[in-house]
């Protein structure tokens, strides 16, 4: 219910600066904040692209030629990301127009004025884009049907409801889809597990073994280092 409502909430505000059918760029870590945003802009019909936030002294080609692909109407980060990110966008003559929305747990708007947007099972859910290690990142189109085809017709990682997924990775891996709507969808658990915790082998035991997590998604090289503790 709560997950809803912040949904709604921010699908009105979404609107407010973008178009049904516009795309977003979402510039999140792992956390509640990109599951906020990133419902909010499909109960606004907006498409998602999410992207690895910027840090500071780093190269932003890969970043640029995403939005020059995508073409986002919108930037959503937290007030965190927004601290580096604005400085950033602001030096580059391409990035300094795009306006930015912060979507932060103690937000506190209404969805009263909700209205549910036209889609269907073909309609665009996200764009999901490669990493661009060996070249410019390719952009992946995924449809709503796409997603429950992948939920719900999963044969060799089935998730039951009385299961728990670890959200482990960055929101821009195409690991998190799964985690992310294989849990929400199957009525399973979410737990969300911070980039410092996952490099931390004891930690991450640790939150593991405190979530109860049936199932989650790692790097063989991952496993393999952590099998020991694991």
């Amino acid at each position: 219910q709560e997950l809803q409502q912040r949904a709604r909430a921010n699908a009105c505000r979404f609107a407010q600066s973008a178009q049904a059918g516009s795309r977003a760029l979402l510039l999140f870590p792992s956390g509640l904040e990109f599951i906020y945003a990133f419902f909010g802009c499909l109960y606004a019909g907006i498409i998602a692209v999410p992207a690895y936030p910027p840090r500071r002294n780093q190269n932003l080609g890969r970043l640029k030629s995403i939005i020059r692909d995508s073409d986002p109407a919108i930037v959503l980060v937290t007030s965190k990301v927004l601290k580096t990110a604005q400085p950033l966008f602001a030096e580059s003559e391409e990035l300094s127009g795009l306006p930015f929305v912060t979507v932060d747990l103690d937000d506190d708007e209404s969805g009263d004025d909700w209205q549910c947007p036209q889609i269907d099972r073909d309609s665009l859910a996200f764009l999901q884009y490669t990493s661009g290690s060996t070249g410019t990142p390719k952009g992946v189109v995924i449809e709503h049907r796409q997603i429950t085809n992948l939920v719900f017709n999963n044969q060799q990682a089935p998730l039951d409801s009385d299961e728990c997924m670890a959200h482990c990775g960055n929101p821009a891996f195409d690991a998190a889809t799964w985690e992310i709507w294989g849990a929400l969808c199957r009525g399973a658990s979410l737990a969300i597990i911070s980039p410092n915790t996952v490099l931390n082998p004891d930690l991450f035991t640790q939150e593991l073994l405190k979530h109860g997590v049936t199932s989650m998604m790692i790097t063989v090289s991952l496993f393999n280092q952590y099998r020991l503790s694991l």
